[in-house]
């Protein structure tokens, strides 16, 4: 019972179409509340003008009388109080007149009505004599938002890492927790997912082994109610990992900027290795008024159409704010360590006082460096989605037909199309499928620049031949729907000698990087660090060009980059058959891909072959880069390997510099 969504009219439930232009957003407006019975969806009757909080709060009593006293009953309710815009009833504002801020003013309201819903329930469970059993726990989903919120003392919002984006309130209120405990406060580590083991195994008795069968990861999630209650003394967790070391724009953006930084805390230190584009500024709540003041002095308004509604634009709190301190900035290069018990508010750096809890966290932090399952690729049915939506005037799932079928039987014909189903790829990107067919007569080669690639698409054109090869370039489409009758071959390089040679390939003026991430790494003339290449020959490895270089590589918009082209590359297909090995014997890792392909199905002209390798005059080329070893410090390479762990695990590379421990990995 419910919404899909979050951001939505709270009196009409209503979505706002796409604006002109946006690729986000729906195709018409739409109502986005259901109402659920049994296994089927239904579009909720009688909620329209009815405030939202108050909808879900008097559903969920309505739940408690109907349940019986000794049945078990687990309810999770999610108001979407006090997300933006910003809207509540005006006699709940009317409470709020000694503030000045009209956001803040309808914002305090929002949560009011949680407040009031809450106390519902709670009044619903007394009348049906299960408050002695019941167990609250409220929580917050992060931290406020500095547009409507205030995070004092931590510093920093919703959407970055600084304490004020991942600290929030919580509180546990039960009968059943002894008196003794009751208004404390437990300081131990708690983190969001322990309510996961918290729930099951310390209020309903399932088994702890039942927990860990669920995935192919144990959760990580720890029982707290033991340390609620008081049976043990603390919280069971020591740690939390807020991002792992990982470039940062693989999986988390606000718009186009990178807002995920690595980092996580053990005890009372937290390490930060990030900004993220997020602001850190530490921001106070102001006092409140002398007198009262009336609403609409700061951008409220009231909505006559909703009846007694009020709303605030939630950018105009602005101008009541006070910055205290302003944005810090942390790196891998220049990480940050906070005590966060002592200074909450993240105003010292203690990283040179400490270094090595420095040290001991960034190896701890580099173990979790491996790549979480990417959201799944979804092929979204716009047309469906539409028709739905046009038909019904709800947001409703593409296959619904009024019940629970396949809803596309619903829409015009011209409008049918082929739903395509969620592709699972959280078994890793660089796996091949295990039902890939046999005798596959035709190649495909995915080029990953600077891995060998000329070389091998002349040398594979030669051994297949034209009519049997076909070439993927990066970020082309072309040939992405072959690959269950192509055999598919790429290519991989240790990511320090990658490195090296995208550097030098763009000194010598060459490759598709030369004017962006290499030439400059930022987005605009205001913010943009430029680091120039040696310009000077043969080996570009001069002292200038290594500093240089160790600047370029270790900025947050580069370092790890190589990982997300492997990602961006292959989501659209996992089945890599063959990888060649870029390194010390290419043309042995080339030939076992070959060897491969072969075994399968596939033809080889291996005579053509060999004489196109013993005809090849081995010319001595001024190389464009200096030996790896030159360009990376110890510091540099721990970062790399920390940064591409991924790619060091899976393909076998020990450390920075080397080659590959295989001739060919086969998936």
């Amino acid at each position: 019972f419910g919404s899909y969504g979050n951001v939505q009219d709270y009196w009409t439930h209503s979505l706002r179409p796409k604006k002109a232009n946006s690729t986000s957003g729906i195709c018409v407006p739409a109502v986005d509340f259901v109402d659920c019975k049994g296994s089927s969806i239904h579009p909720a009757e009688g909620v329209k003008g009815t405030y939202n909080a108050r909808l879900l709060a008097s559903r969920a009593a309505k739940i408690i009388a109907k349940a019986r006293r000794q049945t078990p009953l687990y309810m999770y309710l999610s108001f979407l109080n006090v997300h933006t815009p910003l809207q509540a009833p005006c006699e709940t504002v009317a409470g709020f007149d000694h503030i000045l801020s009209d956001a803040r003013r309808v914002a305090d309201a929002m949560l009011e009505e949680v407040d009031r819903g809450v106390g519902q329930i709670h009044a619903a469970l007394k009348e049906g004599r299960m408050l002695e059993h019941a167990v609250f726990i409220v929580h917050t989903d992060n931290g406020g938002e500095f547009t409507h919120s205030c995070n004092w003392p931590f510093r920093g919002q919703k959407f970055g890492f600084w304490e004020g984006g991942v600290r929030g309130p919580a509180f546990v209120s039960s009968l059943l927790i002894p008196h003794a405990r009751r208004g404390t406060q437990l300081d131990g580590l708690v983190h969001i997912a322990d309510w996961y083991a918290t729930v099951l195994v310390g209020l309903a008795d399932v088994p702890l082994s039942e927990l860990y069968a669920t995935g192919p990861l144990p959760p990580d999630s720890y029982n707290m109610w033991p340390a609620i209650t008081g049976t043990v003394g603390n919280s069971p967790r020591t740690t939390v990992v807020h991002y792992p070391i990982i470039h940062p724009a693989v999986h988390c953006r606000v718009g186009n900027a990178p807002s995920c930084a690595p980092g996580m805390r053990e005890g009372r230190f937290k390490l930060l290795l990030g900004s993220g584009s997020v602001r850190g500024e530490l921001i106070k709540l102001p006092p409140p008024a002398r007198d009262a003041t009336p609403f609409g002095s700061s951008g409220g308004f009231s909505m006559p159409s909703r009846g007694e509604a009020c709303a605030s634009p939630h950018w105009k709190i602005r101008q009541f704010t006070q910055v205290v301190h302003p944005n810090v900035t942390c790196s891998l290069a220049a990480p940050c360590l906070f005590d966060v018990v002592a200074d909450p508010s993240e105003l010292i750096n203690l990283a040179s006082t400490y270094p090595r809890v420095v040290a001991r966290l960034m190896a701890a932090l580099s173990l979790e460096a491996v790549l979480p399952p990417l959201n799944a690729t979804v092929d979204l049915n716009h047309e469906a989605l539409c028709g739905v939506l046009m038909s019904t005037g709800y947001l409703l799932p593409v296959d619904w037909d009024g019940n629970q079928g396949v809803g596309a039987s619903r829409l015009p014909h011209q409008k049918r199309k082929h739903l395509q189903p969620v592709r699972d790829l959280s078994h890793g990107h660089f796996q091949m499928v295990a039902s890939a067919p046999p005798g596959r007569k035709q190649m495909l080669y995915v080029h990953n620049p600077k891995t060998g690639g000329s070389f091998l698409r002349d040398h594979f054109r030669e051994a297949v031949g034209d009519m049997h090869l076909r070439v993927a370039e990066e970020n082309s489409r072309s040939g992405r729907n072959k690959t269950s009758t192509h055999f598919v071959v790429s290519s991989a390089r240790e990511p320090c000698h990658q490195y090296v040679s995208l550097w030098a390939y763009g000194s010598n003026k060459k490759g598709s990087f030369h004017d962006t991430f290499l030439r400059s790494v930022g987005n605009n003339t205001s913010n943009t660090h430029w680091e120039y290449y040696g310009e000077t020959g043969p080996f570009f490895n001069n002292s200038a060009d290594i500093a240089a270089f160790r600047r370029w590589v270790a900025h947050e918009f580069v370092l790890g980059m190589l990982l997300e082209r492997m990602v961006a590359m292959y989501s659209w297909s996992p089945q890599v058959d063959c990888w060649v090995m870029t390194g010390a014997d290419m043309e042995t890792s080339m030939k076992s891909c070959l060897t491969r392909f072969e075994a399968q199905g596939g033809t080889v002209h291996w005579d053509a072959l060999g004489a196109m390798l013993n005809a090849t005059t081995k010319v001595t080329r001024q190389p464009h880069g200096g030996d790896c070893e030159q360009y990376f410090d110890e510091g540099l390479k721990r970062a790399v390997e920390a940064r591409e762990a991924p790619s060091f695990s899976f393909f076998g590379w020990p450390h920075c510099c080397s080659h590959a421990r295989a001739y060919a990995r086969a998936t």
